[in-house]
């Protein structure tokens, strides 16, 4: 009996990846960006839904910051780098000189 999960070969793209989640800990900002960079380029998501699924994945500040970015933009290919720039843009108080992502 198959089960709702499975999907023919063919289909369309499969989502059995979902992308990293992040909880809004600023330790862990870093880290989070370069699971989202992975996820992308391994991801068979069309590049427009991309934003959607890394948005669902947010909980707690995070999510509150990246829901400051525009609809339009989120649905857009440049949707993922919109809510990234939100997110370095709200955690950039609580990185060091050092510790600042690369814009």
């Amino acid at each position: 009996m198959a089960t709702s999960s499975s999907t023919a070969s063919g289909s369309g793209p499969k989502d059995r990846d979902p992308p990293p989640v992040f909880d809004g800990d600023p330790q862990m900002f870093k880290q989070f960006e370069r699971d989202v960079s992975l996820w992308q380029w391994e991801s068979d998501i069309p590049k427009n839904k991309h934003a959607v699924k890394i948005l669902r994945c947010l909980t707690g500040s995070a999510r509150a910051a990246a829901d400051e970015v525009p609809l339009e933009k989120i649905k857009s290919e440049a949707g993922v780098e919109a809510i990234l720039d939100k997110l370095r843009e709200h955690y950039q108080p609580h990185f060091g000189v050092h510790d600042a992502p690369s814009l």
